[in-house]
């Protein structure tokens, strides 16, 4: 069996949406390693360069043809928001000499080109991952827009999404989402359903066998983090509430607690936060040391969609986690088993109720036996092993073959 996994984001960047696909990427990589595949292809795109790239028998790289503004109007032009939009003549022509089994599509940006897919290929499978509902993302972050901008997305993207999502839902055999919110969400919105199974984010594990934690020593010298990029609103937010009940988190864990925001580009609003440390910007290195030296993981974000890849990380360095409803969407599996203490979005008594609950494990398990519980979760149900199985099932599934090998 031959799989060909098409995305329209750069996977030489390891952030945002890149992180995404790094469940299929390596997932496909290792069937195919343990000959569970024949052999696959990735198509991605990037506006480094000019052109196709064939990095190796395993990956092309699509570059721009025109860049910059240019580029995003003649994508909206010609009725799409991918940025594969104007290379799908030649994407197509790879697909009909490569001549996949299975074509495997990371977000419902690309409706139409899963319409041409179908058209053309009829008996091709078309597996539709949905990074989000779009719709009702793109649609949140509107109003944030000036209004000139405002207007034309409203009047523009709006429209262009839905209808995009529409096409996909139609001519996929089977959709993957990341949250069953998102899912329902989709099936709702649009009234069509397709065959489906939830595909969380996975991540590289960021740690070695050999790496344990950074004891702090003494109860009033803990250390608490919260990570992620600090321009964006919603971390923003996280950032400010954290400021804002500094008292009550130092009441709980302890007067010298160090609060510490840690994250790329930080808007001034929170470079000039009084009552915690913001660390702009840090290495993988920084950042390894600092998660492997903090007691716990504060998550105080309350909108934005999809899975919060910051609770994910916190899991893979083994740290206790205080966290929003919101950012606990998608791990529910877990949510008995870990050491997750949940609170209401923006209440304060519940976010007490949190740090208290988190305060008695602290006080209670060392950070060795709260690293291994975190640690054992992360690798069952996030790390790229489980992205090996769930796509093998999937493929079994969709193949009806005892072996999908030939």
């Amino acid at each position: 069996m031959k799989v060909l996994y098409i995305t329209n984001n750069d996977l030489s960047e390891n952030y945002g949406g890149s992180m995404g696909c790094f469940k299929f990427t390596k997932g496909l990589d290792l069937l195919y390693q343990n000959s569970n595949i024949d052999h696959y292809l990735i198509v991605s795109f990037s506006d480094k360069h000019s052109g196709s790239l064939k990095m190796n028998e395993h990956e092309l790289v699509i570059g721009n043809i025109i860049s910059g503004t240019k580029r995003r109007i003649l994508v909206r032009v010609h009725g799409n928001l991918s940025q594969l939009a104007l290379s799908y003549k030649e994407l197509l022509n790879h697909l009909g000499k490569y001549e996949p089994d299975v074509v495997i599509l990371q977000n419902s940006f690309l409706g139409d080109l899963a319409n041409l897919i179908r058209r053309i290929f009829p008996r091709t499978i078309i597996i539709g991952h949905f990074d989000n509902f779009e719709y009702e993302c793109y649609k949140a972050t509107i109003g944030k827009a000036n209004v000139v901008a405002r207007q034309l997305r409203k009047a523009i993207d709006l429209p262009l999404i839905k209808r995009l999502e529409k096409l996909y839902l139609k001519n996929i055999d089977f959709a993957t989402f990341l949250t069953t919110k998102d899912k329902n969400s989709v099936f709702s919105f649009y009234n069509i359903s397709t065959p489906w199974t939830l595909f969380p984010i996975m991540i590289p594990d960021p740690l070695s066998s050999d790496d344990v934690p950074i004891t702090v020593t003494g109860k009033n010298c803990r250390k608490v983090v919260f990570t992620g990029s600090l321009d964006y609103y919603p971390n923003i937010e996280a950032a400010m509430f954290l400021d804002q009940n500094s008292n009550i988190i130092r009441k709980y864990l302890g007067a010298s607690t160090e609060i510490i925001l840690a994250g790329k580009n930080p808007d001034s609003k929170v470079r000039n936060l009084q009552n915690v440390r913001v660390i702009p910007n840090p290495s993988n290195s920084e950042l390894k040391e600092l998660m492997l030296s903090s007691d716990l993981f504060i998550s105080p974000v309350f909108q934005g969609s999809g899975m919060k890849v910051k609770v994910m990380d916190a899991l893979a360095y083994g740290l206790p986690i205080v966290a929003s409803e919101h950012s606990l969407i998608g791990y529910e599996s877990i949510s008995e088993k870990a050491l997750i203490f949940p609170f209401k979005d923006r209440n304060s008594n519940a976010f007490e109720n949190a740090l208290s609950n988190a305060k008695d494990v602290l006080e209670t398990k060392d950070r060795a036996t709260a690293f291994k519980i975190q640690r054992e979760l992360f690798r069952d149900f996030f790390s790229i092993y489980n992205a090996e199985r769930t796509l093998l099932g999937i493929l079994k599934d969709l193949t009806k073959e005892e072996a999908i090998s030939k």
